[in-house]
């Protein structure tokens, strides 16, 4: 019964806050009334204006006169693919003394201003603009390598999907 009234009395308001004139009135039963028609015994009540809300208009998108050329170059250029060819998924190398030969796959080609990252194991290295080049400290274990293309601003462009490998050493005792 009070939700009945609570919904009668909120429709009531904003019917009312739209005239802008409200009457209230008790009944006989103790229970409050409010209308938009006079009634003899009601008051008039006062609505006050609603509240109103002004989104924030938007930034004002960036002009291409403040874009250097170089900038606008690197926000159009996009690379397909980037992948690192070896060491394979899942492979294991023998005796590799703490040296892993990396070799990459980028299409198209690396653009100028680019450079390589390789993160192996949580662990980032610069390796220039090479697409075969060589970690160290890669010992007996299991390992994951991944590859990211680097832009001149220094944000990543592509980021290769992590290859994970082994490394094995053979035991001289046996």
């Amino acid at each position: 019964m009070i939700r009945l009234l609570t919904v009668l009395l909120l429709v009531t308001i904003s019917s009312a806050a739209l005239s802008t004139t409200l009457y209230r009135w008790v009944d006989e039963d103790g229970r409050v009334h409010f209308s938009d028609q006079p009634r003899e015994g009601a008051e008039q009540v006062t609505v006050r204006s609603p509240s109103t809300f002004e989104a924030p208009k938007a930034p004002p998108k960036r002009s291409t006169a403040s874009t250097t050329a170089a900038e606008a170059e690197e926000e159009e250029f996009q690379y397909n693919s980037l992948a690192v060819v070896s060491p394979a998924s899942e492979q294991t190398l023998w005796n590799i003394a703490g040296r892993l030969s990396v070799s990459v796959s980028i299409a198209p080609g690396l653009a100028q201003g680019h450079t390589m990252r390789a993160n192996i194991d949580g662990r980032s290295v610069n390796v220039g603009a090479a697409t075969s080049f060589v970690l160290t400290e890669v010992y007996r274990g299991e390992h994951a390598v991944s590859v990211s293309v680097i832009d001149s601003t220094g944000r990543e462009m592509i980021r290769s999907a992590p290859v994970r490998f082994f490394v094995q050493q053979t035991n001289v005792g046996n």
